[in-house]
């Protein structure tokens, strides 16, 4: 707000051609312009100024502000790399699965909880024969992806739910299927504006957990430099490149962080740490998908539902993995960077590896159904100029084998009944 507040408010004003109408090309005439210095509203929340315009007259106005969203001075830590600390403390009254007296009643149960935010996974100890485990067990989240490298940030480990799912430990069970007893979510964006709290949430058939969550910085987040990059080497046409290298990218259902692409561009292969992107409303998208968009923010790419949902293909296949799918997303990615790039400087880029296959997939199908898919009319002027060309080629080949054909044939003389 108070950015918002030192920043002069300029105004204009213009008289307004009724007889052009309202048509945009009408030539309205200019009365006069002001500049409004917004200095006052910083000592009050409500002040009545009078401006000189700058032909004659004046303009009064009264300027006032509210707060919509109060700060958060936690907002800049959590753009940090740090960890969060989960102490699984207990669970109470859970679901019996065990008949421990024999009476065909079950009456205990040997309970195990599952931990997990995204991909990352952890499991406390079995506690034998009971309904209220006292585990007491503390595990840490960090968000180092195994997959690329990289490392999620605390905001971005705070706005993934974490998963709880206590289980039944079947030690008579070879194949390791035990009864589940019950599972809960447990929302950590309240974490964003306290550094550490106690909850307890219910399972989702009986019974509930209580745990104790924290999480500290390790790493600060720097700001990006790719601004200062750009003045040093005063290279005023860096951001035109960016974007249209971006803008090939959204054609292709691609995105990436400005600064990454202009770091690419000033000659930096690889930006390590994360540039920090809008936020991103998935509303009602298949649960892959949104790991999946996830993973790629880290890094500072992005890209469309559908085309996660083609490299994704069919349930049940290798690539139907988070994992798997993110990192050839990001080789995809980073190929179409190196072609925007390549494009910028007049140099001949390397070649694709393979070609992402979108046919058969449910998910596809799916999203196509909620969404209409927009059309590239440039790539369907090209195919029509094509099949033209073809047909104009066809045409002209079939005139000229028949006019060969009618010249080689000798004169036919009628019999001289017919004449």
């Amino acid at each position: 707000m108070r950015d918002l507040i030192s920043t002069p408010l300029k105004l204009e004003l213009s008289h307004e051609n009724r007889l052009a109408g309202l048509n945009f090309l009408a030539r309205n005439k200019n009365i006069g312009n002001a500049t409004v210095d917004l200095s006052p509203l910083l000592s009050s929340h409500e002040v009545p100024l009078r401006v000189p315009l700058s032909t004659q007259g004046h303009l009064s106005i009264i300027a006032s502000w509210e707060v919509e969203e109060e700060y958060n001075p936690l907002e800049d830590e959590l753009r940090g790399n740090g960890v969060l600390r989960v102490h699984l403390q207990s669970a109470s009254s859970l679901k019996a699965a065990d008949d421990t007296v024999g009476d065909g009643m079950a009456d205990s149960s040997d309970p195990y909880c599952k931990l997990a935010i995204a991909d990352w996974k952890q499991q406390t100890v079995t506690l034998d024969q009971t309904l209220d485990p006292k585990w007491d067990e503390r595990f840490e989240f960090r968000g180092v992806d195994e997959v690329y490298g990289g490392r999620w940030s605390l905001s971005d480990l705070l706005s993934t739910p974490l998963e709880l799912a206590i289980h039944d430990e079947d030690r008579l069970n070879m194949f390791g299927a035990n009864n589940e007893l019950g599972h809960c979510e447990v929302d950590l964006s309240p974490l964003r504006k306290a550094r550490e709290m106690t909850v307890t949430v219910p399972l989702h058939t009986q019974g509930d957990v209580t745990l104790h969550m924290a999480w500290e910085v390790e790493e600060a987040y720097v700001e990006g430099d790719a601004e200062a990059f750009a003045l040093e080497a005063k290279d005023v046409v860096l951001w035109e490149a960016v974007a249209a290298i971006t803008a090939r990218l959204h054609a292709l259902g691609y995105d990436a962080d400005r600064e990454r692409v202009a770091s690419m561009v000033v000659g930096r292969d690889f930006v390590i740490r994360r540039f920090a992107m809008h936020e991103v409303k998935f509303g009602s998208l298949p649960e892959i998908i949104i790991k999946v968009k996830g993973q790629l923010q880290h890094v500072g790419l992005d890209a469309t539902a559908e085309v996660i949902a083609g490299a994704l293909g069919e349930k049940g296949s290798s690539s139907y993995h988070v994992g798997h799918c993110a990192k050839y997303l990001i080789d995809e990615i980073e190929h179409e960077l190196e072609l925007g790039m390549a494009a910028q400087q007049g140099t001949k880029p390397r070649s694709l590896s393979r070609k992402m296959s979108m046919g058969g997939s449910m998910l596809v199908d799916r999203l196509k159904r909620s969404k209409a898919s927009q059309v590239d009319m440039g790539s369907l002027a090209v195919s029509i100029n094509i099949l033209i060309k073809i047909m104009i080629f066809e045409l002209t080949a079939f005139l000229q084998v028949n006019s060969e054909i009618a010249s080689s044939m000798p004169d036919l003389q009628w019999p001289p009944v017919f004449g």
